[in-house]
């Protein structure tokens, strides 16, 4: 088992994925009340924010044994666009309808 402490400045934290090297992707809301994504490795803890997020954050809720990062963030009008994080790149991706009970925040 792996506790997760919150990182500096969050209300909560959320895991939402883990893969077979022990990797945990998930979300925290800072103290301003904004999303981020984050990745959890080896004792460390890496915030992910698509730079095309708006004041809504990123949500980071999927990860694979290569270290790619699946989620969704909120561009600056409110509309949710999806992400696949590779090697340190963003991309958006073309999303079919999200199964919303992987991020139970946002139902």
């Amino acid at each position: 088992m792996i506790t997760l402490n919150d990182p500096l400045g969050a209300n909560e934290t959320d895991a939402l994925g883990i893969n077979d090297k022990g990797q945990i992707v998930g979300t925290y809301v800072d103290s301003n009340g904004v999303e981020h994504g984050f990745l959890y490795s080896n004792g460390i803890y890496t915030t992910l924010n698509d730079p095309l997020a708006g004041s809504k954050g990123t949500v980071a809720f999927g990860i694979n044994d290569k270290g790619q990062i699946v989620g969704y963030y909120f561009d600056s009008n409110g509309v949710e666009h999806s992400f696949l994080y590779s090697n340190g790149i963003y991309t958006t991706a073309q999303r079919s309808p999200r199964q919303r009970h992987l991020c139970p925040r946002h139902q």
